[in-house]
């Protein structure tokens, strides 16, 4: 299996965070993945989607 490169998401509206939810469906990670940046108002996660 070879690494690729992360997605990178931006739902600027319910539309598009509706496509985002679907692409992270059943995703995985760990609560240390997550970070909140308050002055930019950005939220980054690292999820893993197992490919069965």
């Amino acid at each position: 299996m070879t690494e690729t490169a992360g997605l990178r998401l931006l739902a600027e509206d319910a539309e598009v965070l509706a496509v985002i939810a679907a692409a992270l469906q059943d995703a995985v990670g760990k609560i240390g993945d997550i970070l909140y940046e308050p002055a930019t108002r950005q939220l980054t996660l690292a999820l893993n989607r197992y490919r069965w």
